[in-house]
């Protein structure tokens, strides 16, 4: 996992910079809202399929049942949200081409198939994690990022500066990445399997794309912000934004890999009821995440201004040392409360998990409405404050667990049974 996302890494920032330098901070800006707003919807509505589907698959391979008819139902939710999800980009499209995208209808097309191949690529890397089959997953992040930077390295050496170009290089990636991850026979267990295959799948699917949505939202607020809040004179801060974002943010990209094993990991801990190991697993994991924090700030801090103008071009070297740091600490604090978050849906309280993001929403608009004149540092400050909110709603709802003593082993039943007679803060 950790290779596989190393060079999809690598992919993603190389595309990002050869279409930065051949389009020019302008152009680039559109394609950047575009990279942010598919990084919203696609993993926004799918990442619950993945999480449900990884989840109760887990569940039922440790239980030595089988899963054919949960993964089918899965493919079925996966389309009927496809389906909305296309809808509402249709009824949206004025807004969306005009106020995002600078009137190219190129780019709405490729947000829409874009979608889609995150539909099919979720389903996917929901199966493969929950099977424990990580090198096929890695082969996602490989296959969707060499799909990225190969065209791209072609439409630079060519000097095309057509910003719907790029935005087709990144509507087709997710396809060619579950293609390639998804390939051969897939094991489906035992054919003994409960019927209760809906009922596992959309028990808490509504709190979890409501969750998913939000901390979709919020991790890419930013980039779609600057756009919305920029002055006409301002028409490039969008793409000189994210390219700040991405180095910024590199720590949480290959967090994809932690979380794609801690989930799997977590549920199969409490069905076992070892609650203990569940315990220790999860401190440990806030202690690193504790330690890399200091770290990446301090590195935003001396150098991320520095690897904007290396990677990107010294036009888009805008964003200052304070700038950078302030985005590492954002999303930092980000990472904790998805990792926090990831506890509670191992545990069953995917009701918990929703309402922190949309309350760090909520903030997030506030602080950048109001908070100063500066374009990047309102919509930096929103993102600490909105972020550091997050992760501290989520730490009251797990603390308690935390805190909690179990005995050794619990049966799932009697696991479930006390977990639940927590009280836990929140709705």
């Amino acid at each position: 996992m950790g290779l596989g996302l190393a060079a999809s890494g690598i992919a993603s920032y190389a595309f990002l910079a050869l279409s930065a330098r051949a389009l020019g901070p302008d152009a680039f800006a559109p394609l950047s809202v575009l990279w942010a707003t598919l990084f919203v919807a696609g993993p926004g509505l799918f990442q619950p399929v993945e999480q449900e589907l990884s989840r109760s698959v887990a569940a039922r391979v440790a239980g030595g049942t089988g899963f054919a008819l949960l993964l089918r139902r899965s493919v079925v939710l996966t389309a009927g949200l496809y389906g909305v999800a296309v809808a509402v980009a249709a009824v949206a499209s004025p807004f969306i081409v005009e106020d995002l995208f600078g009137g190219q209808w190129s780019l709405w097309v490729a947000l829409v198939l874009g979608i889609g191949g995150y539909a099919v690529s979720h389903v996917v890397r929901g199966y493969l994690a929950a099977t424990q089959r990580f090198g096929r997953y890695a082969v996602w992040f490989v296959a969707d990022g060499a799909t990225k930077t190969l065209p791209g390295v072609v439409l630079a050496v060519l000097a095309v500066t057509t910003t719907g170009w790029y935005a087709a290089v990144l509507a087709i990636a997710a396809y060619v990445g579950a293609a390639a991850a998804g390939r051969g026979r897939w094991d489906t267990g035992p054919p003994v399997e409960p019927e209760s295959a809906w009922g596992e799948l959309t028990r808490s699917m509504g709190h979890l794309l409501v969750s998913s949505l939000a901390v979709a939202a919020l991790l890419n607020a930013g980039t779609v912000a600057v756009a919305l809040l920029a002055t006409p004179a301002e028409a490039d801060r969008a793409g000189i934004f994210l390219t700040g974002l991405v180095i910024a943010r590199m720590p949480l990209f290959f967090y994809q890999a932690i979380q794609a094993a801690l989930l799997p990991r977590l549920t199969a801990m409490a069905t076992q009821g070892r609650i203990h190991d569940f315990r220790r697993d999860l401190a440990r994991m806030m202690g690193l995440l504790g330690v890399l924090t200091v770290v990446t700030i301090i590195a935003a801090l001396v150098a991320g201004s520095w690897m904007v103008g290396l990677l990107f071009g010294s036009e888009y070297r805008v964003l200052t040392g304070a700038d950078m740091a302030l985005l590492a600490l954002a999303s930092m604090l980000a990472m904790g409360a998805l990792t926090l978050g990831q506890a509670l849906v191992a545990l069953h309280h995917q009701a918990r998990v929703w309402w922190p993001w949309i309350v760090g929403l909520v903030a997030f608009a506030a602080t950048a409405v109001n908070s100063s004149d500066d374009l990047f540092l309102r919509v930096e400050a929103a993102s600490v404050v909105s972020s550091g909110l997050v992760l501290v709603l989520m730490a009251a709802q797990t603390l308690p667990v935390l805190g909690r003593s179990f005995p050794d082993h619990l049966d799932r039943g009697d696991l479930i049974e006390a977990l639940h007679e927590i009280p836990l803060e929140g709705p």
